[in-house]
Formats: structure tokens, sequence, C-alpha cells
């Protein structure tokens, strides 16, 4: 993809200002302010109501600062005179949208904002995941990524150790609105299988959509194709942490599954080869309307 177009000499390219400290990080939302409030909010920024609720001081909010930087790195690649002539609208249609309807959500990260008055909001509480003694084998190295459902013992230990470290410290200051009945949370998270697929996975994204040699578009398309599906299910009122309050931790039994019979009977009887030229099987069953007369 394209470099962005450079405002100053200490300011090249974008970089998604997660990984960035100190005069970097300084830096990096000097720009990222300018942009919001001198192209952002005037183009794009809608009236604040309770409905769509906006906070002026949005730069304290962490979820805020990383939403509207990776809209910022999209539109530095989408909308430049290099890039090809379908890039702004493809800014608007996939980036743009999506950031402002996160963050304007009248349950998100915003919401206690209101009459120009900053609210902050303080993330759920995780627990520090302590790692089971290792064994003598050294099965921890990895020399590609892998999901974490195919590694086991000190294999899935030591990267559940460091999936927990990602998610206390960088997906919870950042991403972790706080809970309620409508979106319930664990801080023993760990222990729910279907939180730790997730989680993993979205890990593996961040890593492969948000480093140096990713497009500029890799943290806006983060946001919006990962992380959001992530915690709108892990999160959600009949979601796995749907039994979990504050300081308690309860599991929720899966389904109940019979044992498949062995000598179960095909649901229908298969074709041989083709479109069931000898009318058999499922699609021969079907029933549909006679043709309408002409």
């Amino acid at each position: 993809m394209t470099s962005a177009t450079s405002h100053d000499d200490d300011h090249q390219e974008p970089r998604f200002i997660l990984y960035l400290q100190g005069a970097a990080y300084q830096t990096a939302i000097r720009h990222l302010a300018e942009w919001v409030h001198f192209a952002l909010l005037p183009l794009y920024g809608k009236e604040e109501t309770p409905s769509s609720p906006w906070c002026p001081l949005w730069w304290k909010h962490p979820e805020a600062v990383a939403r509207l930087h990776g809209l910022f790195m999209a539109w530095h690649d989408l909308t430049s005179e290099t890039y090809e002539r379908s890039g702004p609208s493809s800014w608007h249609r996939d980036h743009l949208g999506t950031t402002m309807e996160e963050l304007r959500d009248p349950r998100g990260t915003l919401a206690g904002c209101k009459a120009g008055r900053h609210q902050a909001k303080e993330a759920p509480l995780t627990e520090e995941y302590t790692t089971p003694p290792k064994s003598t084998a050294d099965s921890t190295r990895r020399t590609t990524p892998e999901f974490i459902f195919y590694l086991e013992d000190d294999g899935y230990n030591a990267e559940l150790q460091k999936l927990t470290s990602w998610v206390r410290y960088l997906i919870m200051p950042y991403y972790g609105r706080e809970r309620s009945s409508d979106a319930p949370w664990c801080s023993r998270w760990w222990e729910h299988p279907e939180a730790v697929g997730r989680f993993h996975a979205l890990w593996m994204a961040w890593d492969d959509l948000t480093g140096w040699d990713t497009d500029l578009t890799g943290p806006s398309v983060w946001h919006r194709d990962h992380l959001g599906p992530v915690l709108r299910a892990l999160r959600h009122p009949a979601g796995p942490f749907a039994g979990c309050r504050p300081g308690y931790h309860r599991a929720l039994a899966p389904p109940r599954v019979e044992p498949f019979p062995r000598d179960a009977p095909p649901p229908f009887t298969p074709a041989p080869t083709g479109y069931l030229p000898d009318g058999q099987g499922a699609f021969a069953q079907r029933h549909y309307p006679p043709p309408l007369r002409q």
C-alpha cells in the first residue's frame, strides 16, 4: 500500500498508536487530534444526543484513541492521490461508518460523557493467570503461530500465559467497557474455553494486521472485522460469562449430545452422480408450486 503524506519531519508514516510510547506517542496523538478536530468532526461529526454521545476530551478514552487512530491510518492509505480512485469510497464504506457507530453507541466508551463533561470508566477486573508447573519436556517452543486449541500441556500453558498478559494489559485497558447486566464479564475468563479460543484468535489477527509490515488499513480492519465481533459474542447477555458475577466464576454446562449411532441411516438417499437425473434423493422429494400461467 501507499505511504501517507507527511505533515512534517517527525511524522513520516502513521504506525498504530498502541505500539508507541513516550515522545513517539505524543507526536502521534498530536497529529491524530489535529485530524479529528479539523477534518473528521467538521465533515462527519453528527450532533451530540443521548443516543449518540460524544466527549470533547475524547483523547482521555483509550478506546477512542485506538479506534480513531486506526481510522486515521486507513484515511492515509485510501484517500491519497497515489491510491486508486475507489479508495475514498472504500474508506467511507469499510472504515468510517463502523468506527463512528462503535464510538458513539449509547452503551459505548463515551456513554458517560454528557454536555461537555468527561467521565472516565473503569475496565472490568481481570485476575492474574498462574501458569501450572512445567514438565521436563520442552514443548513451549513454536516456530510458527498456531491456534491455541492445537497445543497441549506446556505448550498450551505457555501460550495461555502470554495470551492472558495481552488481554490484561492491552484489551481490557483499551477496550474493556464496564461490566453490566447487558455486558457480563468474568475476571477468570481463561476458565471459559470459548473465551480462550476467541481471544487467542483475536490476538493472532492482531499480530497479522497491526505490525510494521502490514497495510495502513490493518488496525481499522482489525477493529471492524475481529475486535467488535469477538467482544460482542463474549459479552453478550447469553454468552459464556452469563453466569459470572464480580468475584464469582461459574462455568456454563454445554448442551447435552447423545452418542451418534453407528447404524444411523442417512437423512436422504444421495444421487450417485450429477443433478439427480433419475428423480431420486432429497431434491426430488421437495414440492414446488406450479408455474405461473402466462
